[in-house]
Parts: structure tokens; C-alpha cells; sequence
């Protein structure tokens, strides 16, 4: 039985934190080289062409999300196929193109990158290094030949819209599920984003459409914690939306997100969760969780590039697929004291994948604006106030997907 191995290791000056996940048991004997600050590779170790190098979201590892399940992944593929993986937490930015290339350099046989603000860095270095696989988990590329990227397009709006759908339900007067939380009269929800950005976009407009989908008076505010790991800034955010009359609270930002969801317990509201299912963290105040089924989509990708069919090609991650949506809602079904009312929720969902599966319902996606025309992005509310009468389910003859050349 193999044991994972951990060790932190410098990469020469820079503030840049490497643990490293071996597949052999650790040498007692063996010792740090004083130059590199690694351990010297043994006779029988894994070759680094034959090891995934996974370069975690901020964070790191015990996030129960992102990072957790991609890792949990990656464990499962180290044991079955007998390859390497190490973990990679950047610590510093500025030298960032220098980190990637030193991995590079060291032969590793697959960059898989969770970064959002690395992957562009990646993408700069990647075709000085052909023989190392760059693979990025929230990228897509329409273009041919791309050589050897790999991307992941994530259908996040299929994951935001039916947080939407659930939120909006719950905070709709008269649908509440529990006695004890989301009672506000009204119908208001809110969502705590990591940072301002296009990818957020993605998350928080197709949130909105399925909450206007839902209840179109709903009333949807956002907030930013400026970053992943900060909790109790998240839960100071999540609180004063609770004073300001939301019942339901999405924490989509990493582990900060643990400091919005108690909030929820805290102050009668309830919250969902994000990356993985988080229905757990908080028992009862949890209705869902927004996931990415990252630990089964890096096996999916691995065992491509074992089988060397992963080279210079795009994948579509969606709804209808699997590799996204929301928990099933065993947890929270524990609490529930208005059991025809959480039927009705489970329905409306039921209702809302039905749809998508169909292609009679689209989630509003900003990427549609930003990889279609001139780029500029074309937010939900703007699009909304011109289609809600006349096209609230986002239908049209065609699909920014489309476009990619396989």
C-alpha cells in the first residue's frame, strides 16, 4: 500500500510554498538538500513525467471544497495507476512566470492548475515546454490546436442558477422549510463573492436569473471578501445582510465562506454552500451546496492522459453531464418542519433541470458576451429589464459553445 508523503519545499529564493505528495514511503535516512530545500529524489520514486503537479486556489487544502476534492481525486488516481502528485500553494505573486517555469523545468508531466490567477501565467510559458501537459480546470479556448492545454470549461451558470432557484423558493413568504430561520417577510437573498470579477459574473448573474426564474420580485444583494480564507470578515458581510432582511445567504467564496455560514446558524438565516457538498458544515442551516464534481473530473482527466488522448483539446462540463449542480438535500431534509413545502422546493428544482436537460431553459451566462461580439460583458441585470417579459427562459438559435473547434 502506497502512503502519501508530505514535505514543504522552497523553490530557491522564493516565498512560494510547495507540499509535496510522493507514492513511496519516506526514506528515514534520507535528508534535505540544503540547495533546493527538497529531499533527493530515491532509486525506486515515480518520475515526475509520470506526476501531476496541482497547483491549489488559495487556500490550500482543508477548504472541503475546490482544492479538498480535486486533491481526493488525484489520491484515488495515485493509488489505482501508480503515478506522482504533488500539491502546489503559491505564496507570492511577482514571480509567478519563474514558479511555473521551474516546475516546468523539473519535468513534471501535468500542470493542472486551479488558479485562476495563474492560469494566464501557464498559458504564457506552456509552448516553451511541449513536453509537460497544462491543464486548466475553468478555461476554454474555441480555437484548433491547441496544443498541450487542456481545458475545462465549467458550466458555472448551470451551478448559480439552480443556487437561484433554491435561494428565491426558500425566501419566497409562505415557502419556508424550516421554523427556526428565513422568515423575513419579503423575498431577499444574498450572495458573498471572493472577488469582483468576470468569473464571478458567471455565478452571480445566472444566481439572479434563477432566483427572477423563481419569484421576480426577489431581491438579490452581493458582497466580496476580497480574497478566500478570510472568515470572519465573510461572516460580518453575511451578517449585515441578515440585518438587512436576507433569509437565504450563498457564501461561493472558498473557506472564508465557513464564517458566512455560521452567520446563518447564528442569526436564523440559512445558507448554501459551494465546490463540494457543505450541507454538513452547518447541520440544519444548509439547504445546499453548489458543486463542481472536481475529484471524478481530475480522475476523467487523467485517465485521458494515460490513454494520450487528452492533447490539445477542450471539454464541456455541465448540468446535463453531471459534473455540476447542487446537493440533494438529505441534509437540510433532517430539519425540515414544512415537509409539503420542501417537496414543492424539491419539484421546483426537479422542474428547473428538466428544462435545462431540454435546452427549453438557459442560464443566463456572461461568458456568452465575453467570448461572443466585442467582449464587453453584458450583465444579467441589464439583459433582463430588456427580456423578462419576452424571453425570460434565454432561448435563441444559438451557443457561444458551438464555436469550439474540437
Amino acid at each position: 500500500m502506497k502512503k502519501a508523503r508530505r514535505m514543504t519545499a522552497l523553490l530557491l529564493a522564493l516565498c512560494l510554498a510547495l507540499v509535496l505528495c510522493a507514492c513511496k514511503e519516506k526514506d528515514p535516512d534520507s535528508v534535505p538538500d540544503p540547495d533546493s530545500g527538497t529531499t533527493p529524489p530515491e532509486s525506486d520514486e515515480i518520475p515526475k513525467s509520470k506526476t501531476v503537479a496541482l497547483i491549489l486556489q488559495s487556500g490550500g487544502l482543508g477548504d472541503k471544497g475546490w482544492n479538498d476534492a480535486s486533491w481526493a481525486g488525484l489520491q484515488r488516481m495515485m493509488e489505482e495507476h501508480d503515478i506522482g502528485g504533488i500539491t502546489v500553494e503559491t505564496a507570492a505573486t511577482a514571480d509567478t512566470e519563474f514558479f511555473i517555469r521551474e516546475l516546468a523545468e523539473q519535468g513534471y508531466g501535468m500542470i493542472y492548475c486551479l488558479d485562476t490567477s495563474v492560469m494566464q501565467t501557464c498559458m504564457q510559458v506552456s509552448d516553451d515546454y511541449p513536453d509537460t501537459l497544462f491543464v486548466y480546470p475553468a478555461k476554454i479556448n474555441l480555437n484548433a490546436n491547441v496544443g498541450n492545454s487542456y481545458f475545462m470549461w465549467y458550466q458555472l451558470n448551470d451551478i448559480g442558477f439552480m443556487c437561484g432557484v433554491v435561494a428565491a423558493f426558500v425566501a419566497t413568504d409562505g415557502n419556508e422549510i424550516v421554523d427556526y430561520a428565513g422568515q423575513n417577510p419579503g423575498c431577499k437573498v444574498g450572495c458573498i463573492f471572493g472577488a469582483d470579477s468576470s468569473g464571478f459574473y458567471r455565478y452571480a448573474d445566472a444566481f439572479e436569473h434563477g432566483a427572477k426564474w423563481v419569484n421576480p420580485d426577489c431581491e438579490v444583494v452581493y458582497d466580496f471578501t476580497a480574497g478566500y480564507t478570510d472568515t470572519a470578515n465573510c461572516q460580518t458581510i453575511a451578517e449585515n445582510m441578515i440585518k438587512n432582511g436576507c433569509d437565504v445567504i450563498w457564501t461561493c467564496c472558498g473557506t472564508a465562506g465557513y464564517g458566512g455560514l455560521q452567520a446563518c446558524r447564528l442569526n436564523g438565516a440559512l445558507g448554501i454552500g459551494v465546490d463540494s457538498d457543505q450541507d454538513y458544515v452547518e447541520p440544519g442551516y444548509v439547504i445546499t451546496s453548489g458543486m463542481r464534481m472536481m475529484d471524478h473530473d481530475i480522475e476523467f482527466v487523467i485517465n485521458k492522459w494515460l490513454e494520450g488522448t487528452l492533447v490539445g483539446s477542450n471539454d464541456i462540463f455541465d448540468l446535463t453531464s453531471g459534473s455540476v449542480g447542487i446537493t440533494d438535500m438529505s441534509t437540510i431534509s433532517e430539519y425540515v418542519t414544512n415537509e409539503e413545502n420542501f417537496q414543492r422546493l424539491l419539484d421546483k428544482v426537479a422542474e428547473a433541470k428538466d428544462l435545462i436537460s431540454k435546452k427549453e431553459l438557459r442560464p443566463y451566462d456572461t461568458a456568452e458576451t465575453a467570448y461572443t461580439g466585442d467582449g464587453t460583458i453584458l450583465r444579467f441585470k441589464d439583459w433582463w429589464a430588456e427580456n423578462k417579459d419576452t424571453n425570460p427562459n434565454n432561448i435563441h438559435d444559438w451557443y457561444y459553445l458551438d464555436q469550439i473547434i474540437y
